[in-house]
Protein backbone atom coordinates (compact mmCIF):
# COMPACT_ATOMS: atom_id res chain seq x y z
CA UNK A 1 0.00 0.00 0.00
CA UNK A 2 1.13 3.54 -0.76
CA UNK A 3 -0.45 6.65 0.71
CA UNK A 4 0.77 9.70 -1.22
CA UNK A 5 0.08 13.31 -0.26
CA UNK A 6 0.79 16.41 -2.32
CA UNK A 7 3.99 18.17 -1.36
CA UNK A 8 7.50 16.85 -1.28
CA UNK A 9 11.12 17.88 -1.29
CA UNK A 10 10.64 20.77 -3.73
CA UNK A 11 8.34 22.60 -1.29
CA UNK A 12 11.19 23.90 0.82
CA UNK A 13 13.14 25.68 -1.85
CA UNK A 14 16.68 26.66 -0.91
CA UNK A 15 15.84 27.83 2.63
CA UNK A 16 14.15 24.64 3.85
CA UNK A 17 15.75 22.08 1.55
CA UNK A 18 15.78 18.71 3.27
CA UNK A 19 12.82 19.35 5.59
CA UNK A 20 10.32 17.22 3.64
CA UNK A 21 12.88 14.45 3.17
CA UNK A 22 13.67 14.48 6.89
CA UNK A 23 9.95 14.37 7.66
CA UNK A 24 9.48 11.31 5.46
CA UNK A 25 12.48 9.50 6.90
CA UNK A 26 11.34 10.23 10.46
CA UNK A 27 7.72 9.09 10.04
CA UNK A 28 8.53 5.41 10.76
CA UNK A 29 10.82 6.38 13.66
CA UNK A 30 7.98 6.53 16.14
CA UNK A 31 4.36 7.50 16.55
CA UNK A 32 2.43 8.97 19.45
CA UNK A 33 1.62 5.46 20.66
CA UNK A 34 4.68 3.39 19.61
CA UNK A 35 8.40 3.77 19.31
CA UNK A 36 10.27 2.85 16.14
CA UNK A 37 11.07 -0.67 17.36
CA UNK A 38 7.46 -1.37 18.38
CA UNK A 39 6.22 -0.08 15.02
CA UNK A 40 8.73 -2.26 13.15
CA UNK A 41 7.80 -5.31 15.25
CA UNK A 42 4.08 -4.76 14.57
CA UNK A 43 4.80 -4.58 10.84
CA UNK A 44 6.96 -7.72 11.04
CA UNK A 45 4.13 -9.57 12.76
CA UNK A 46 2.02 -8.70 9.70
CA UNK A 47 4.76 -10.18 7.51
CA UNK A 48 6.12 -6.88 6.28
CA UNK A 49 7.35 -3.40 7.02
CA UNK A 50 6.39 0.28 6.91
CA UNK A 51 8.33 3.28 5.68
CA UNK A 52 8.15 6.60 3.89
CA UNK A 53 10.00 8.70 1.33
CA UNK A 54 9.71 12.08 -0.35
CA UNK A 55 9.77 12.77 -4.06
CA UNK A 56 9.98 16.35 -5.35
CA UNK A 57 6.18 16.56 -5.53
CA UNK A 58 4.82 14.02 -3.04
CA UNK A 59 5.42 12.44 0.32
CA UNK A 60 4.65 8.72 0.33
CA UNK A 61 4.06 6.43 3.30
CA UNK A 62 4.02 2.72 2.54
CA UNK A 63 3.12 -0.55 4.21
CA UNK A 64 3.83 -3.98 2.80
CA UNK A 65 2.97 -7.37 4.18
CA UNK A 66 0.82 -10.45 3.96
CA UNK A 67 -2.55 -10.08 2.23
CA UNK A 68 -4.24 -11.81 5.17
CA UNK A 69 -2.99 -9.03 7.47
CA UNK A 70 -4.45 -6.13 5.48
CA UNK A 71 -6.41 -4.79 8.48
CA UNK A 72 -3.28 -4.60 10.63
CA UNK A 73 -1.28 -3.06 7.78
CA UNK A 74 -3.93 -0.40 7.15
CA UNK A 75 -3.81 0.51 10.84
CA UNK A 76 -0.01 0.75 10.76
CA UNK A 77 -0.13 2.82 7.58
CA UNK A 78 -2.56 5.26 9.20
CA UNK A 79 -0.59 5.41 12.44
CA UNK A 80 2.71 6.01 10.64
CA UNK A 81 1.24 8.66 8.34
CA UNK A 82 -1.04 10.54 10.71
CA UNK A 83 0.37 10.17 14.23
CA UNK A 84 4.10 10.90 14.05
CA UNK A 85 6.03 11.69 17.20
CA UNK A 86 9.25 13.05 15.66
CA UNK A 87 11.29 12.16 18.77
CA UNK A 88 13.98 14.77 19.50
CA UNK A 89 16.74 12.15 19.60
CA UNK A 90 15.72 10.81 16.19
CA UNK A 91 15.54 14.34 14.74
CA UNK A 92 19.07 15.05 16.01
CA UNK A 93 20.36 11.75 14.60
CA UNK A 94 18.67 12.42 11.23
CA UNK A 95 20.36 15.84 11.06
CA UNK A 96 23.77 14.30 11.82
CA UNK A 97 23.20 11.69 9.12
CA UNK A 98 22.10 14.36 6.63
CA UNK A 99 25.32 16.29 7.24
CA UNK A 100 27.37 13.13 6.64
CA UNK A 101 25.37 12.35 3.49
CA UNK A 102 25.92 15.92 2.26
CA UNK A 103 29.67 15.62 2.75
CA UNK A 104 29.70 12.30 0.86
CA UNK A 105 27.55 13.63 -2.02
CA UNK A 106 29.81 16.65 -2.44
CA UNK A 107 32.72 14.28 -3.05
CA UNK A 108 30.93 12.46 -5.90
CA UNK A 109 31.50 13.88 -9.39
CA UNK A 110 28.18 12.51 -10.66
CA UNK A 111 26.26 14.32 -7.91
CA UNK A 112 28.15 17.55 -8.57
CA UNK A 113 27.36 17.27 -12.29
CA UNK A 114 23.69 16.55 -11.57
CA UNK A 115 23.47 19.53 -9.20
CA UNK A 116 25.01 21.83 -11.82
CA UNK A 117 22.67 20.50 -14.51
CA UNK A 118 19.64 20.99 -12.25
CA UNK A 119 20.63 24.61 -11.59
CA UNK A 120 21.13 25.17 -15.32
CA UNK A 121 17.83 23.59 -16.34
CA UNK A 122 15.57 24.89 -13.56
CA UNK A 123 17.29 28.04 -12.35
CA UNK A 124 15.54 29.48 -9.29
CA UNK A 125 12.66 26.98 -9.47
CA UNK A 126 12.59 24.58 -6.50
CA UNK A 127 13.56 21.72 -8.83
CA UNK A 128 16.90 23.50 -9.30
CA UNK A 129 17.80 23.11 -5.62
CA UNK A 130 20.20 20.14 -5.49
CA UNK A 131 19.29 19.29 -1.90
CA UNK A 132 19.91 20.50 1.61
CA UNK A 133 22.95 22.45 2.72
CA UNK A 134 24.42 22.92 6.19
CA UNK A 135 22.18 25.92 6.96
CA UNK A 136 18.92 24.25 5.87
CA UNK A 137 19.82 21.09 7.79
CA UNK A 138 20.51 23.24 10.85
CA UNK A 139 16.96 24.66 10.64
CA UNK A 140 15.32 21.22 10.83
CA UNK A 141 13.64 21.08 14.22
CA UNK A 142 10.80 19.02 15.67
CA UNK A 143 8.36 21.95 15.57
CA UNK A 144 9.14 22.64 11.90
CA UNK A 145 8.49 18.96 11.13
CA UNK A 146 5.16 19.06 12.97
CA UNK A 147 4.10 22.22 11.09
CA UNK A 148 5.00 20.71 7.74
CA UNK A 149 3.21 17.49 8.63
CA UNK A 150 0.01 19.41 9.47
CA UNK A 151 0.24 21.18 6.08
CA UNK A 152 0.94 18.10 3.97
CA UNK A 153 -1.16 15.35 5.51
CA UNK A 154 -4.68 16.16 4.45
CA UNK A 155 -7.10 13.79 2.73
CA UNK A 156 -7.76 16.31 -0.03
CA UNK A 157 -5.19 15.51 -2.67
CA UNK A 158 -4.13 12.27 -0.98
CA UNK A 159 -4.15 8.98 -2.87
CA UNK A 160 -4.15 5.49 -1.39
CA UNK A 161 -3.01 2.76 -3.79
CA UNK A 162 -2.96 -0.92 -2.94
CA UNK A 163 -1.86 -3.97 -4.87
CA UNK A 164 -2.83 -7.45 -3.80
CA UNK A 165 -5.43 -10.19 -4.03
CA UNK A 166 -8.30 -8.21 -2.45
CA UNK A 167 -10.95 -6.96 -4.89
CA UNK A 168 -11.18 -3.16 -4.99
CA UNK A 169 -14.61 -3.02 -3.29
CA UNK A 170 -13.43 -5.30 -0.48
CA UNK A 171 -10.27 -3.27 0.07
CA UNK A 172 -12.21 0.00 0.02
CA UNK A 173 -14.64 -1.39 2.61
CA UNK A 174 -11.62 -2.07 4.84
CA UNK A 175 -9.79 1.21 4.16
CA UNK A 176 -12.68 3.68 4.41
CA UNK A 177 -13.32 3.18 8.15
CA UNK A 178 -9.60 3.37 8.93
CA UNK A 179 -9.34 6.85 7.39
CA UNK A 180 -12.94 8.04 7.97
CA UNK A 181 -12.07 10.60 10.66
CA UNK A 182 -9.07 12.07 8.82
CA UNK A 183 -9.91 15.78 8.88
CA UNK A 184 -9.59 17.77 5.67
CA UNK A 185 -7.41 20.90 5.67
CA UNK A 186 -7.26 23.74 3.16
CA UNK A 187 -5.38 22.81 -0.01
CA UNK A 188 -1.67 23.57 -0.17
CA UNK A 189 -0.68 26.37 -2.52
CA UNK A 190 1.01 25.02 -5.61
CA UNK A 191 4.73 25.84 -5.55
Amino acid sequence: MRLAVRGGSSLGGERDAGLASALAELLPEGTRSRGALELAEAAESAGGSVGAYATPDHTVVWAEGLAGKVDELLGLLRETALSPAFPEAEVALRKENMLSELKLRRSEPSWLAGAALGRLLYGAHPYGVPGPNEASIGRIEREALLRLHRKLFSPSGAVLVAVGPHPAKEFRAKADPVFADWAALPDLPTP
